[in-house]
């Protein structure tokens, strides 16, 4: 079981700046079963971080930084960095992500 919270907050800064702030917070459970001995427990959470700069009218530049706590690994702070070059206005493009099997590990969980 999983439980998940998240604050997200946008300010205008200046004529072309905007910041995208936010803190998260996630606690995952696993009961004792046939793979683990005892229960298990994680709080995790976020605060993150993201200046958009509105460069021209096409392009967009976007620096920021995510720190996450994680009792396995402690504090860890993630830059990052990315452009946004509108090609055309009104273009949609589309996404599409196939699920796949859940996995412990992937939340942080050792056996």
């Amino acid at each position: 079981m999983s439980i998940d919270a998240e604050l997200q907050h946008s300010i205008e800064l200046m004529d072309k700046h905007s910041l995208v702030w936010g803190l998260s917070y996630r606690n995952v459970s696993l009961k004792q079963n046939a793979v683990t001995s005892a229960d298990h427990s994680q709080d995790l959470g976020a605060a993150f971080a993201e200046d958009q700069f509105r460069a021209t009218d096409r392009l967009t530049v976007f620096l920021g930084g995510r720190l996450d706590n994680h009792p396995l690994v402690k504090s860890r702070f993630s830059p990052r960095g990315g452009l946004l070059y509108t090609v055309k206005e009104g273009q949609v493009a589309h996404a599409v992500r196939c699920p796949g099997l859940p996995r412990p590990h992937a939340v942080g969980f050792l056996f």
